[in-house]
């Protein structure tokens, strides 16, 4: 299982969900940790690490962290 943790807390590895111009969650990112970089995937691309903030922050619905860590 999982378990919701705050901005504040996360660590690497934690699941971010994002709610992209949707009304529901539909996107993920790993936070990968240094230079607050997430790993995530967008429709029609190719796979990149980019910055976690501005737009992505914005559209954060929440954060999660698998219960084995």
């Amino acid at each position: 299982g999982f378990h919701e943790v705050s901005l504040d807390e996360i660590q690497r590895g934690d699941v971010i969900f994002m709610q992209l111009e949707a009304p529901v969650p539909n996107h993920l990112a790993i936070w990968l940790g240094a230079d607050q970089q997430i790993l995530h995937h967008l429709q029609d691309r190719l796979s990149s690490r980019d910055m976690y903030g501005g737009y992505y922050q914005k559209n954060t619905a929440k954060i999660v962290r698998h219960n084995s860590k």
